[in-house]
């Protein structure tokens, strides 16, 4: 696969149909024309690659007529977000919790896809040295904090258009994915950003007015295809899961 970033000139637009015509030029900061061997070439800085003519032709091709949409995060400002938390943080931390509602939005959406194998992009995350602090914190207390941290991660994940495939007792598994795969990444990288301002500006002051240690989390992020099966046996349990090396190598690296 192909990947250019782009500088964009609108050329003409028709009020009409909506109908944009965009210039698109390989961003000078990250590519250079060069010569290789009598063919003139795109020379990738970043990743240190040449792109033919021909590669960007076939790439425009496939561009043409498609729509352009932008995604954005339901996240103004992390920092406000934060601020917005910080008063549920605490009455869940100081067990307060409210009577939850049994919903699996993400449950619904993996049996609402017509296809058996799509691209994800995947984000675990989980908490450091979370088996050290269920031996030296009272059963309760290490409960609330995983169950709160858990939540928050959870319910941040929703905010930057992915779902949560499912909880790991100290930590979640999300997936991002098309029909805006690129931006499925970017979206999926924002989230784990937020998810660190999360835990230290939003819960870790809330742990450390209940005299309990503050946490640190791993986050590992992977993308690519994987497969949709069903898992189970209706006799216990029985869903559609995401299966491949996607999610394994998310897991990998955020251990």
């Amino acid at each position: 696969e192909l990947r250019v970033d782009w500088m964009a000139r609108i050329t003409g637009f028709n009020s009409k149909s909506g109908v944009a015509r965009i210039e698109l030029h390989p961003h000078p900061s990250r590519y250079e024309w060069r010569d290789n061997k009598g063919e003139e070439v795109l020379f990738d800085r970043l990743d240190g690659v040449m792109i033919s003519k021909q590669a960007l032709a076939d790439l425009a091709s496939q561009m043409s007529g498609v729509p352009i949409t932008l995604t954005r995060p339901k996240v103004e400002s992390v920092d406000r977000y934060i601020e917005s938390r910080v008063p549920e943080i605490e009455r869940r931390l100081n067990g307060q919790q409210r009577v939850p509602e049994r919903v699996d939005p993400s449950g619904d959406f993996l049996e609402s896809l017509a296809v058996n194998r799509l691209r994800f992009v995947i984000l675990s995350v989980d908490i450091v040295g979370s088996t050290k602090l269920s031996i030296d914190l009272p059963q309760d207390r290490f409960a609330r904090l995983t169950s709160t941290l858990v939540s928050e991660l959870s319910r941040l994940v929703a905010l930057y258009h992915g779902h949560v495939l499912k909880h790991t007792g100290d930590g979640v598994i999300a997936y991002f994915t098309e029909p805006s795969y690129i931006a499925k990444n970017d979206m999926a990288i924002e989230c784990a950003l937020a998810a660190r301002q999360v835990v230290t500006d939003g819960v870790n002051p809330c742990l450390l007015k209940l005299g309990l240690p503050p946490v640190e989390i791993r986050v590992g992020l992977e993308s690519g295809w994987a497969v949709l099966e069903y898992v189970g046996d209706p006799s216990t349990k029985q869903h559609r899961d995401i299966l491949g090396s996607v999610i394994n190598i998310a897991t990998k690296v955020q251990g």
